[in-house]
């Protein structure tokens, strides 16, 4: 058990080290702390429409549609400047606005980019990401999930999912509509020290593993120590079952007085090992 307890650690420990980490840039693309990208710009589509229009999920009930980095209208009240959106052909539903964007890690089911929204319910969507280098995109949608969670799940297969080595420098300035002068955007910087914080977190994983086999180890020889049953031979002694004797007789008085006497709030409590005694207890 102990040995299945080590091992279970250990895979969590290497699981958690193998996690990627990628820090958003914008709504479709995110850099990692050893400066790999993830850009889903080339799957995108700029004109207003989605890359991936009406999806039917696994249950056959709803259709979604989702667009990377850019938003999309399906319906003109309901599902107007989106990320993704949810229907059965009759009723809209928003899933994700353009800010709601954010690069997340799961510990099972790996890199996401989530969306939110709410409008008469609060809505998540969640687009798994995962790498194939043979597949330029796929899209598998599973609905919601878990069911009546309002949070609704699609995995997008791609090479685009994949981590790439930076080629060209990233853009570091773009035009807003509210301003003529061009507006300088910095990368988000990887959390500070996050490699060291992991690190931390193993080595206390490992101490607390040290201690508890330490405890285990502890335990178990003390418990090898325990005397175990007595068997009474009179009143101040016992044998045990490999014949080791316990004899109190050493410490009892023959005249008649206790061997110890300890005045306690006011109240005399007597004992005497062996020798029957006749005393009262007077406040």
């Amino acid at each position: 058990m102990l040995f299945s307890l080590f091992l279970f650690i250990l895979y969590c420990v290497g699981v958690s080290c193998h996690l990627t980490i990628c820090t958003q840039i914008n709504s479709c693309s995110c850099i990692t702390n050893s400066n790999e990208t993830i850009d889903l710009s080339p799957l995108a589509l700029s004109g207003g429409d989605a890359r991936f229009k009406d999806q039917q999920d696994s249950s056959g009930s709803y259709y979604y549609s989702w667009n990377p980095c850019y938003p999309f209208t399906e319906d003109p009240t309901a599902c107007a400047g989106v990320m993704g959106c949810q229907t059965d052909m009759t009723n809209y539903f928003n899933l994700g606005t353009p800010d709601s964007a954010k690069f997340i890690t799961d510990t099972s089911k790996g890199l996401i980019l989530q969306y939110s929204a709410t409008t008469d319910a609060a809505r998540t969507l969640d687009v798994i990401l995962v790498c194939d280098e043979d597949t330029e995109a796929s899209l598998s949608v599973a609905g919601e999930n878990p069911p009546g969670s309002a949070t609704y799940e699609m995995t997008l297969t791609s090479k685009h999912c994949c981590l790439r080595a930076p080629t060209t420098p990233l853009p570091t300035t773009t035009t807003t509509t509210s301003s003529p002068h061009p507006t300088t955007i910095q990368p988000c910087p990887a959390p500070f020290g996050y490699d060291t914080i992991i690190w931390i977190q193993i080595a206390i994983f490992i101490k607390m593993l040290f201690s508890l086999l330490l405890y285990i180890l502890c335990c178990t020889s003390v418990s090898c120590k325990l005397i175990g049953d007595c068997i009474k031979i009179n009143s101040c002694s016992c044998i045990t079952n490999s014949s080791e004797i316990i004899d109190l007789s050493p410490l009892a008085l023959s005249d008649g007085e206790p061997r110890v006497v300890r005045q306690i709030r006011k109240r005399i409590l007597i004992w005497e090992p062996k020798i029957v005694l006749n005393f009262t207890i007077t406040n």
